[in-house]
Formats: C-alpha cells, structure tokens, sequence
C-alpha cells in the first residue's frame, strides 16, 4: 500500500494513480469496488429527520388533546411520542445496515408490535406497569425505524 508521510502520520493517498477501473477510492483514501453499496462502513450516521420530524407532530397532538380534553387523541399523541422517539434512538445503528437487516428489523418490529398489541387487548383489566405490553412499544419504534431506514436505503443517499 502507498503511503506517504505527513508529520508523524502515515496515511493512504487519496488518488491512487493506476487504480484499475473496476474499484474507487471512497472517503480518507480506501479502496471500494465499483458498484457495490457502501453499507456497514464506520463514520457519523444519518440524522433522524423523519423520526424526530414525527416527534413533533405526536407532540403538537398531545397540546391539542389537552387544551381540547379528547382522550383518544391523547393516548395516540403518547404512542407517537413513544414510538417516534424509540424509532430515532434506533437509527442511528440501523443505518449503517445492510437492506437485509433493515427489513428483517422491521418485519420483527411488526411481529413485536402485534404481540404487545394482543397482549395489551386481553390484558386490559390488568394493573400491572411493566407488562408485556411495553414490547408493542419497543416492537413499534424498531418497524417504523427499519421501515424509514429502508426507504432511504432504496432511495439512496440525498445529496
């Protein structure tokens, strides 16, 4: 491998001349070949936009179902805010994922969902506070996080 000496720091070269067409070279000088994605690599992920932009709307809903006393509307503010939040957390790992990963995150999310969903249904009556019910939470940040991160997977990265 080329090096060349900068202060005390050996470091790749940025152009690699004589580089056969078939490979690239990406960010600090590596070797990528060409056509293939640039996925799992290190580096800062991508900003959670859409689930902090979902955020605000679930807390713009749960002003509105105060100052209006809707209780429906309140319970699914809270949801929003949970999942949202949840899903935004979950992104910044899941980014750097490949397109298997994403679905399969989001289809066990879904999964997650349902059974803290069902739980919940059949457990109504129920005073318990940390019930299995708080998966559905869980299960409901990582689908909408899988689902986002997936979407921008295919539509490839904005410039």
């Amino acid at each position: 491998m080329n090096l060349c000496e900068r202060g005390s720091h050996a470091h790749p070269r940025a152009s690699w001349p004589g580089l056969p067409r078939r490979y690239r070279t990406g960010s600090a000088g590596r070797i990528i070949p060409r056509g293939l994605p640039v996925t799992g690599t290190p580096g800062p992920g991508r900003h959670p936009v859409p689930e902090l932009v979902l955020l605000a709307i679930g807390a713009a809903l749960f002003a509105v179902a105060r100052v209006l006393d809707l209780d429906g509307l309140f319970i699914g503010s809270i949801f929003v805010c949970i999942v949202a939040g949840l899903a935004a957390v979950f992104s910044s790992k899941l980014a750097h994922q490949s397109l298997r990963t994403k679905i399969a995150a989001t289809v066990i999310g879904l999964a997650a969902t349902v059974f803290g969903a069902a739980w919940l249904l059949t457990h109504a009556s129920s005073t318990e506070i940390f019930s299995p019910a708080l998966i559905g939470y869980v299960g409901g940040g990582l689908a909408l996080s899988g689902l986002i991160n997936t979407v921008i997977h295919r539509h490839g990265p904005q410039k």
